[in-house]
């Protein structure tokens, strides 16, 4: 999903990797959204065998080693501090075995080209605390203003999330993330 700017149901026309500059900047110098950018646009303009990106949101699951989740959960446990810059911004999800059953699909598929893969719906982060909050028995602060070190993994300033609309017409069948973060965050609170 890094590819894409913040909005809402971002869809592969909002970000051409066929017209995409490629530039000679060191992978160092590069943004890592810029860096996701340029791998696609050298595939997809100079690869000489056919190219499918599979473009993904945040992948949760009982087995995320990132742990960003967790960690929105521990500080809520403990009444700690966490920071948004806008609870009310949405972002979509994937659950880790729909993203690896989408990557054996996607390989049985007879396509080029970048496509999206999230779970139905999205969440504001206002309603992933909430969840979390009702799940622990806590209420983590979060206030309008916080120090870097506090800020979450998922604090966006806007909505970000991605259509899987190009997938669904080729007939996978994603998940509602509503019917399983719930049990997830009851998982990992456990």
């Amino acid at each position: 999903m890094s590819v894409y700017d913040y909005a809402e149901n971002v869809g592969k026309a909002d970000f051409d990797p066929y017209s995409f500059p490629i530039s000679n900047i060191p992978p160092d110098k590069v943004t890592y959204q810029e860096g996701k950018r340029q791998a696609e646009a050298v595939f997809f303009q100079e690869a000489a065998f056919p190219v499918i990106a599979v473009r993904i949101p945040i992948v949760l699951g009982e087995h995320d080693y990132t742990e960003r989740l967790l960690l929105h959960i521990n500080r809520a446990k403990e009444g700690g501090v966490i920071g948004f810059p806008n609870l009310q911004a949405k972002m979509g999800f994937i659950h880790q075995k729909e993203a690896g059953n989408f990557l054996v699909w996607v390989s049985e598929q007879n396509f080029t080209g970048p496509i999206n893969a999230c779970a139905n719906k999205e969440i504001s982060m206002a309603d992933l605390m909430a969840l979390i909050e009702e799940e622990v028995g806590k209420k983590a602060f979060l206030p309008n203003t916080f120090d870097p070190s506090e800020h979450s993994p998922y604090g966006i300033e806007n909505t970000w999330n991605m259509s899987n609309t190009k997938a669904r017409e080729l007939g996978f069948r994603f998940s509602n993330l509503s019917d399983w973060l719930p049990g997830l965050i009851k998982h990992l609170a456990n």
